[in-house]
């Protein structure tokens, strides 16, 4: 008898959902990157799994860290309704213990900002946010 693992259409569909969103995800990100980088904003980190959760980006400009969490959706506002208070806590969480692993950021200025891209990859960042 051989072990033959079948893929039903449903494992695929799932398959291909999950890829074509980690694709978005990674362009968003990219988008977003480029944008903080043209107002002079130095990248110190990208896809930072850290402590509870992950950092989609951080940031530096002078005196300031930034921690940016990036959504893209068809607009900015369900991109924005789509961060949760648990999202956000997880980032949080990461914030605090990327922080603690880099003694050269102690003493500086932190922001947390939500970047949305819409489906015409306009980018849209809402700076300093809370829920």
């Amino acid at each position: 008898m051989q072990c033959i693992a079948k893929h039903t259409s449903s494992q695929r569909d799932r398959q291909m959902r999950g890829r074509r969103a980690n694709f978005q995800g990674a362009s968003a990100e990219d988008s977003v990157e480029r944008a903080y980088l043209a107002r002079g904003y130095v990248l110190l980190g990208k896809r930072v799994r850290i402590g509870p959760g992950e950092i989609d980006l951080v940031f530096r400009r002078d005196g300031l860290v930034v921690f940016a969490e990036v959504k893209s959706s068809r607009s900015h506002d369900r991109a924005i309704q789509s961060l949760s208070h648990a999202q956000l806590a997880r980032l949080l969480g990461a914030a605090e213990c990327f922080l603690a692993s880099r003694a050269d950021l102690s003493g500086l200025d932190l922001r947390v900002d939500l970047a949305s891209v819409d489906r015409t990859g306009q980018v849209r960042v809402v700076p300093n946010i809370t829920l």
